[in-house]
């Protein structure tokens, strides 16, 4: 006799803490077998330094650049910035696309070939997109994996699964340069996918 059990709704919490499992035993399992040949990236030799930039950043009109140490054999250190500043009118209102974020990252490279990763990620910064304005900060495990597009040049896809935590929000309305507030909004945090990322890395030492 088939029997149908009733369980609660897993949160988003819960949904970020599974998801993030099964990367890191999808990471893990990235090893080649043994007796396979393993070649190492070229940036991904230790002391190898890398400038790299997010090409879904540019595509959303957010300039970005970041930076790469591998300190060490699995260790990588990762700094990577962005800022936007744009301005358009629209049946007159003042419309602004507007931010800036800081996100440093530790890295461990999973696999013998050095190109899977595992890590942590935090974020930073402020924002004024459109009516509303606020800051925000957070953190989570970042996945990813490298692969080879030249001789120095790697294509870095990655993603972050963590929260976002939402404070000093604000509805803004902006007409002829002037700023009126029509509302003030509670802070709160996000939990899930926190960052997606196809970047292009360049070793340059």
């Amino acid at each position: 006799m088939l029997k149908l059990y009733h369980t609660k709704p897993m949160t988003n919490k819960n949904k970020m803490i599974r998801g993030s499992l099964c990367m890191l035993m999808f990471c893990l399992l990235l090893n080649p077998l043994k007796g396979q040949e393993v070649k190492i990236l070229e940036g991904s030799k230790p002391g190898s330094f890398n400038v790299r930039s997010n090409m879904l950043g540019w595509l959303f009109l957010v300039p970005n650049l970041g930076v790469e140490y591998r300190a060490a054999d699995r260790i990588g250190l990762l700094a990577d910035g962005g800022l936007s500043h744009w301005n358009f009118k629209r049946n007159g209102n003042d419309h602004y696309w507007r931010n800036w974020y800081s996100a440093p990252q530790l890295r461990y490279y999973t696999n013998d070939s050095r190109d899977a990763y595992i890590g942590l990620k935090g974020t930073v910064g402020d924002y004024n997109i459109s009516n509303e304005q606020g800051h925000f900060m957070g953190g989570g495990f970042t996945f990813g994996k490298q692969y080879s597009a030249g001789k120095k040049l790697m294509i870095d896809i990655g993603l972050t699964l963590g929260f976002l935590q939402f404070s000093k929000v604000e509805k803004m309305r902006h007409v002829n340069g002037e700023h009126y507030r029509t509302a003030t909004i509670p802070d709160r945090t996000y939990w899930g996918p926190t960052g997606i990322s196809i970047s292009f890395s360049r070793r340059t030492n």
